[in-house]
Parts: structure tokens; C-alpha cells; sequence
């Protein structure tokens, strides 16, 4: 079931790009890679978590979700007032110590990730709030920012 689903994220994603997408920027200092600090951090200020479960370097429908809408100002604004980032990667070819690849794996496996991109949400607790699998049905930034705001209250 999982490799069918990610080969249908794939293929899905790549009939759907009209012109080659540039890498997804891992640089970004507001994306981490622990979840259990995020979720500590989003307890203290009252944030969500935003979970991107992604294959930054192959799969299209990944690069079209970072640089479409999450690398926009807009989506870091949003996110900067409301949301602890994380980014658990899943790359083919990018370079990964092998603790964060088993780290991503198992996070994974817990939250049922069927395919890429997922997003998860959660509160401050842990608690699972919301969940989108593949591209934002939003036709841009502006519109992803306001259905965020209006599945998490804000």
C-alpha cells in the first residue's frame, strides 16, 4: 500500500508540473528535525505544529508544496505568529545521518504516512488536529494561509 501510494504521489505529481521545479531549500533556519522539541515549544507559546513529511529531492508534488506556498512570505509570516515547523525528509539522493533517517522512519511509521508530501498538525500536546496528503487544493499562497487559519482557529 505505501509504495503504491508514493508512486502515485510520483506520478500524480510529475503529470502535474508544468515546468521542472527548483530543490526544496533545506537551509531555512525556521524548519527543525525533532518533533518532541517542536511540540515542547508550541506547549509554551500556544502554537501548532506543522509537520511536512517530504521527499525533498525526487518527488515533485514535495518541491511544488516548499516552493509554491511553504517558501513564500506570506506562509512564513503566518507560520512565525502560529506554528513550530518541522521537516522530516526523506531524500534519495541528499546525504542524511543515519540517526535522523531512522528518527524520520519511525515518525513515519506512527502517524500512518501513506505517501509525499503529508502534513500533520498538532497542538500544543501532541495531539493531531489536522492532516493533508499531496499538493494544497489551495490555488495559491494566500489561500493556504487562509484555510490554515481557518482549520486551526486563528
Amino acid at each position: 500500500m505505501l509504495i503504491r501510494s508514493l508512486f502515485l504521489f510520483a506520478v500524480i505529481g510529475w503529470i502535474g508540473c508544468s515546468q521542472p521545479q527548483e530543490p526544496v531549500n533545506h537551509d531555512d533556519s525556521a524548519w527543525g528535525t525533532r518533533l518532541e522539541e517542536a511540540v515542547a515549544k508550541a506547549k509554551g507559546s500556544g502554537k501548532h505544529v506543522f509537520v511536512d513529511f517530504t521527499g525533498s529531492d525526487w518527488c515533485p508534488p514535495c518541491k511544488i508544496l516548499h516552493n509554491n506556498y511553504l517558501a513564500k512570505p506570506e506562509f512564513k509570516a503566518f507560520a512565525e505568529e502560529n506554528l513550530e515547523l518541522v521537516m522530516l525528509d526523506f531524500p534519495q539522493r541528499k546525504p542524511m545521518p543515519e540517526h535522523q533517517r531512522e528518527y524520520n522512519k519511525g515518525l513515519a511509521q506512527k502517524y500512518e504516512i501513506e505517501g509525499y508530501p503529508t502534513v500533520v498538525i498538532l497542538d500544543g500536546e501532541g495531539k493531531e488536529v489536522y492532516r493533508e496528503a499531496g499538493t494544497p487544493d489551495a490555488d495559491d499562497v494566500a489561500n493556504y494561509v487562509a484555510h490554515l487559519k481557518k482549520v486551526l482557529n486563528r
